[in-house]
């Protein structure tokens, strides 16, 4: 199905209706009470609407929150179209601008603030929000160990990290003066500004590359419709799923990287040039670099068949087109003169190749380690995991993770439970509606990719085929991303075809505006139903008022849901309904997941960092240890080389200095943080709780071989020592002392001669 060119937003205004007005007002009475939440939840209040008894002050905030919510949506839905213009016309400068204030102000959305929780912090306040202590990803090992780099001058391999010759290049990505870097632009900002700079231009960049590649995605998709392509983006960006992962496991990358090689696509085709195709191939075959590296096969390989099947329906409309670039001209793969672009990109996919498997073979050793070790590289996925289909089918309640410490049945790890606001089933019905009355290929072919990720969820495939396809690589509970994405395509993709206008001006199968109400009821009762499979999770909380509010709140959301697909075909809306869903049922709460960060402080202003500090200044070669594992994170921020960092691959030869004969090694053979004691008993190594821990308890003689020099410790080590080692107190910061270990002194009998 081909839409209409040309875009949708006008520059006037638009005249409402009822079922508009019911509409905003359903989308604002949900961000009121959804803002009143967050304001309980951040604010630590025990009375509130929710939190306790009702007050005078919750009704007023929420009067207020629903007055200006309902004002701006009404403003959105009627007058907002010159507004949206601008907008768009700006956009590239517009964005520009925010990562370069973000930038300036040191601000991102780390929650390294939670080491405050640890350790007395000195520092001013310079956190706006709470931090996520659950993204511990993020806070306690990625942001340390980004900032370790500036100690270690950007080298490839790190001498702060473990035993001094980690890997920096591959497997948790960190930015380095090596080629790897090369396919890494968001981590550019580190090399050129510093850590606190770098940090934040990765966070900003990365959001705003996010949101202006799925927007210019979706023009691709709808034609150039902006209200659904601008949607497109605010579901995507700030959907639960990827604003609660967003620091970590290049989520934003793959997103970003991915689109926009279908962009390239289709540029590439419509070129007029030699010179415009082959800067296109070139960097086309650099961004395949960039997707190659951004190493998380669990989530890379699912979205990789989302982009495939994108790229093809690019390159088969480009097909049935004729090969057409524009009205009256032709691209350049019709004529002769196609042969430098192909050259020069079959150089630059060369070239790229080159450097990619230069970059793994520069990291062949962690690579091979991490593929050998017990977790995760021993890990086989097949599917046949039903449990992993419930983030699919509960994207709304997702909404509320933010504030979820609020209720007493909170799931325990948020990230894990989040997913994207797409309504599934409804989106997949959609689809098939618009690939049948529409004779759509792409939404053919992106519900063919849903079911057959149900079937893989539900059912599972032999592991022969898991790993013939690379799913052996995709647990079950990873395939939500690109699940998701699809069904919020199928969704824009849906409006867009409805937004299709016959030659008389008029949609192409509403016939008369008398039938329009009835059409209109009879849709929305449909898409409710289906709708309601989304809320039947809340049916079975122990909560009571837990599940109450939450179905409230559903039927709320639900409800504007509904009316907005099914009134989404009426020849004045434009999709500007969608859009307002997206932004404000979705952008706001997703926007809030994460807190506002200035700067660095909390990792280096507290008693600990200033006391390890002064002793790296005076011996920065130093190893430390260390029996807090979080506090290993400080320490490599510091710029103190610490031996039990978080082992983002397995440290054989260091672990095996003092287990010998290699009878612990699958304890340590995995990515872990790590637990240390010591006692003056034998050295031993437990499993940890989950796959990613464990605890070595250490002989005092063994530091020798670990090649320990300092301890920071909360163990009370006063007067141990061993036969070849003594601990020599240094200093005691709060609960914590600073050992510095010493080889012991002994008496030595007289030489023979």
């Amino acid at each position: 199905m081909r839409l209409n060119e040309g875009a949708d937003v006008g520059r006037g205004s638009a005249r409402l209706g009822g079922g508009s007005v019911c509409f905003c007002v359903a989308v604002s009475l949900f961000l009121a009470v959804w803002l009143e939440f967050w304001f309980e939840w951040v604010s630590e209040r025990g009375v509130g609407l929710f939190t306790g008894d009702v007050g005078f002050g919750a009704l007023a905030r929420m009067a207020a929150a629903l007055a200006l919510t309902l004002a701006l949506t009404l403003w959105i839905a009627s007058r907002a179209p010159a507004v949206f213009h601008w907008l768009f016309r700006h956009r590239f400068a517009i964005g520009l601008a925010i990562v370069a204030v973000c930038t300036l102000a040191q601000a991102s959305g780390s929650s390294i603030s939670a080491f405050e929780a640890h350790e007395t912090y000195l520092g001013p306040d310079t956190t706006i929000g709470l931090p996520r202590s659950v993204r511990s990803d993020e806070w306690v090992v990625l942001t340390p160990s980004f900032v370790s780099q500036e100690h270690n001058g950007y080298e490839p391999l790190s001498g702060i990290l473990c035993d001094g010759a980690t890997d920096t290049t591959l497997v948790y990505a960190l930015p380095s003066w090596s080629l790897a870097t090369l396919f890494r632009p968001f981590l550019w900002g580190f090399l050129a500004m510093g850590s606190a700079y770098g940090l934040a231009f990765y966070w900003s960049a990365r959001i705003v590359a996010l949101f202006l590649v799925i927007f210019e995605l979706g023009r691709l998709l709808t034609d150039d419709k902006r209200y659904p392509s601008a949607a497109l983006a605010l579901l995507v960006t700030f959907s639960p799923l990827v604003q609660w992962w967003l620091a970590v496991n290049y989520i934003a990358e793959l997103l970003v990287f991915g689109g926009l090689l279908v962009l390239g696509l289709r540029a590439l085709l419509r070129a007029t040039s030699v010179a415009r195709a082959c800067a296109i191939g070139a960097g086309m075959a650099w961004l395949c670099g960039c997707y190659l590296l951004s190493l998380y096969p669990a989530w890379q390989v699912s979205l990789f068949y989302v982009f495939v099947i994108l790229g093809l329906w690019v390159l088969i409309t480009w097909i049935r087109r004729g090969g057409v670039a524009f009205i009256g001209e032709r691209c350049i793969w019709a004529s002769s003169r196609c042969v430098a672009p192909l050259v020069v990109t079959g150089a630059a996919l060369a070239l790229v190749a080159f450097g990619v498997l230069r970059v793994f073979s520069d990291a062949s050793e962690a690579l091979s380690l991490t593929l050998g070790s017990v977790y995760p590289g021993s890990r086989v996925a097949t599917g046949g995991q039903p449990e992993a289909m419930e983030p699919l089918v509960s994207g709304f309640q997702t909404l509320y993770l933010p504030f979820s410490e609020l209720f007493a049945d909170a799931p325990w790890n948020m990230s894990e439970a989040a997913a994207f606001v797409a309504a599934f089933p409804l989106s997949t019905v959609l689809g098939v509606w618009s690939a049948w009355r529409r004779r759509d290929g792409l939404c053919a072919a992106l519900v063919a990719f849903q079911v057959a990720i149900l079937l893989y969820v539900f059912v599972g495939v032999p592991e022969p085929v898991a790993r013939l396809t690379l799913l052996s690589s995709v647990p079950a509970n990873r395939v939500g991303l690109a699940f998701g994405l699809v069904a919020a395509i199928l969704i824009v993709r849906c409006v867009a075809l409805g937004m299709v206008r016959e030659a008389g001006g008029a949609p192409a199968h509403c016939a008369v505006r008398a039938k329009e109400s009835g059409s209109r009821f009879a849709h929305g009762v449909v898409f409710f139903a289906f709708l309601a499979l989304g809320l039947l999770p809340n049916l079975w909380s122990p909560e009571l008022s837990y599940r109450l509010w939450h179905l409230a709140l559903d039927v709320v959301v639900a409800s504007a849901f509904a009316w907005m697909i099914a009134d989404m075909w009426h020849p004045l809306r434009q999709g500007r309904e969608l859009f307002l869903f997206a932004a404000l049922c979705v952008g706001v709460p997703g926007l809030l997941v994460n807190p506002v960060q200035l700067g660095l402080s909390p990792l280096t202003e507290n008693d600990v960092a200033y006391a390890v500090g002064a002793i790296v200044e005076e011996d920065p070669e130093g190893r430390w240890l260390t029996d807090d594992y979080m506090m290993s994170q400080q320490l490599v921020a510091l710029g103190a080389p610490t031996l039990n960092s978080t082992n983002t691959y397995p440290e054989l030869d260091l672990w095996g200095s003092i287990d010998p004969d290699g009878a612990s090694e699958e304890v340590y053979n995995r990515y872990a943080h790590v637990v240390t004691s010591i006692t003056d008993g034998p050295t031993t190594f437990t499993p940890g709780k989950t796959a990613d821990i464990f605890s070595v308890a250490i002989h005092v003689d063994d530091l020798d071989d670990l090649g320990a020099d300092y301890l920071l410790t909360s163990q009370d080590l006063s007067g141990m020592q061993g036969e070849e080692v003594e601990l020599r107190e240094l200093e005691r910061v709060g609960t914590r002392t600073i050992y510095e270990v010493v080889e012991r002194e002994t008496d030595r009998g007289p030489e023979e001669g």
